[in-house]
Order: C-alpha cells, then sequence, then structure tokens
C-alpha cells in the first residue's frame, strides 16, 4: 500500500481512536501491514505493541514486535494479553471473521478495547472504480475483499463474540463504519 489516497485513508481511519490509548499500555494490531504504520504512530504512548499480519515478516523494531502470522487460524499470543486490540480496514478480507473476533477476545484483557474499522458495502463501488479504472487505491487490497459489513452485522458479529459495542459509527459519509467495543467475559 504505497498509494497517496491511501495513507491520507489509513491516517484518517487512525486519527479517531488515538485519545482512547492508555500510556504504558500493550496494543495489538491484527493486520498491521509490512510497515506497522499504526502501531509506529503510537508507539510513544505504549509499552509494548505486536503487529500481526502475513506480510510483515517477524522482527523488532524498538517496542514493536512484528510477527508474520496467520490470523484466521490462530494469534500467537496469550489469554488475556493485550489492554488493546486493533483490526483497522482488516475484518473485509477475512474468511473466518467469527474465529479471528473470537481470538481477538481472547488475547485482549477483561475491560480491554477492541476498534475496527470496514468498509459498508455502498462503498464497493466507489472502491473497486478508484483502485481499477482511477487506479488511486491498491488494486490488490479491494480486489482481496471478501465481504463489505454493514455497521448493524458488525455490532451483532461483535456482541456474539462476547464484546459490549461501546461505539458504533459510519464515517467518511456512510462508506465505512468505525467500532470500540469492549471485551465483557
Amino acid at each position: 500500500m504505497n498509494k497517496t489516497l491511501d495513507k491520507l485513508l489509513r491516517k484518517l481511519r487512525y486519527r479517531y481512536f488515538l485519545p482512547y490509548i492508555k500510556d504504558n499500555s500493550i496494543f495489538v494490531d491484527i493486520g498491521c501491514g509490512d510497515e506497522a504504520v499504526f502501531l509506529n504512530q503510537v508507539s510513544p504512548k505504549i509499552s509494548e505493541g505486536v503487529g500481526l499480519d502475513k506480510f510483515s515478516g517477524d522482527r523488532i523494531i524498538g517496542n514493536i514486535r512484528l510477527l508474520s502470522a496467520n490470523v484466521e487460524k490462530e494469534i500467537p499470543l496469550s489469554d488475556d494479553y493485550a489492554d488493546y486490540v486493533s483490526m483497522l480496514a482488516v475484518l473485509e478480507h477475512l474468511n473466518h471473521p467469527e474465529a479471528v473476533i473470537k481470538e481477538a477476545n481472547r488475547i485482549l484483557k477483561k475491560n480491554g478495547l477492541l476498534f475496527i474499522t470496514v468498509p459498508t458495502p455502498v462503498s464497493k463501488p466507489v472502491l473497486e472504480f478508484m483502485a481499477f479504472k482511477l487506479k488511486i487505491i491498491d488494486q490488490f487490497q479491494i480486489a482481496d475483499h471478501k465481504k463489505y459489513w454493514w455497521k448493524k452485522e458488525t455490532v451483532a458479529l461483535l456482541e456474539k463474540c462476547g464484546f459490549k459495542v461501546i461505539k458504533a459509527s459510519y464515517f467518511q459519509f456512510i462508506f465505512n463504519t468505525r467500532i470500540i467495543a469492549k471485551r465483557c467475559n
């Protein structure tokens, strides 16, 4: 993902969640990408960050540990590990989203927060036009989308997997949903 518009959209996703992150916390970013941009942005606030992505490669950069992982099989972290888990623009790429959400619940500490963004069905033709016709966003990422999610169905999935949704709203008009959910069990 190196297109300028991709970078701008990514920055807009991240900005919303930053005020919720407390100092000296443990933060896990599922689907962090090979550059782990969000983790690098929060790194001064957190004590430890873990990025999980099948394209990241295994390496350590300061207080951030990147692990090459297929999160649809299992997340290689212990129970009650993290204060925060993020899945920003990830859910739409998963074949088994419920399994990954359950794993996020498992690795979160009680009352830990999950941050999610996901494109809605309304965004599909717009994203495809920008990727395949205008070529101003990453074609590979858009071609990899398995499902576009409405806010209501994303909330239902999170509740089914043991989360209490604290905030859920559309952003970028109605093209995306952003959610903050708390682990309850």
